[in-house]
């Protein structure tokens, strides 16, 4: 049975093939990054942990741009699952936030120091969702 049989061309093969090396070649070099930064993180040292975030994004631009110039998707549905994987995405995170906002809010009855924290969360939550609501309402209209 030939890869033609089976419905995988040699060249969809050989990009699979690509696609799998240069997501291990990233992990393998990101490994030492990952490791300053949590060094960084154990000892206090801010600089080292900025330097490997820095470094961690210079070392991962260029294989994610080989990836995106390889292999782009042409399938509205990864678009639209991506997109509905957002949405729900923010609404749990912004619902999330919102609710330990009301909780901090409670609790700075008995403890003053929280009302600042339960305070900012609540505002943020609530700027998220307008934010969202506005670019929503702008995109439905321009784009149907």
């Amino acid at each position: 049975m030939n890869n033609e049989e089976n419905g995988m061309s040699d060249d969809k093969k050989d990009k699979n093939s690509l696609f799998k090396y240069l997501k291990i070649i990233r992990i393998i070099i990101l490994i030492p990054v990952v490791i300053l930064i949590i060094w960084g993180i154990i000892n206090g040292n801010i600089l080292a942990v900025i330097f490997g975030v820095t470094l961690s994004f210079i070392i991962s631009y260029p294989f994610k741009r080989k990836i995106r110039k390889e292999f782009k998707v042409k399938d509205e549905r990864a678009y639209y699952i991506s997109e509905k994987a957002s949405r729900q995405t923010l609404f749990v995170f912004t619902i999330m936030t919102i609710y330990l906002g009301i909780v901090l809010d409670t609790l700075s009855y008995h403890y003053p120091q929280y009302a600042p924290v339960g305070i900012t969360l609540n505002i943020s939550g609530v700027v998220i969702i307008i934010i969202y609501a506005v670019f929503y309402t702008y995109n439905k209209r321009k784009y149907g």
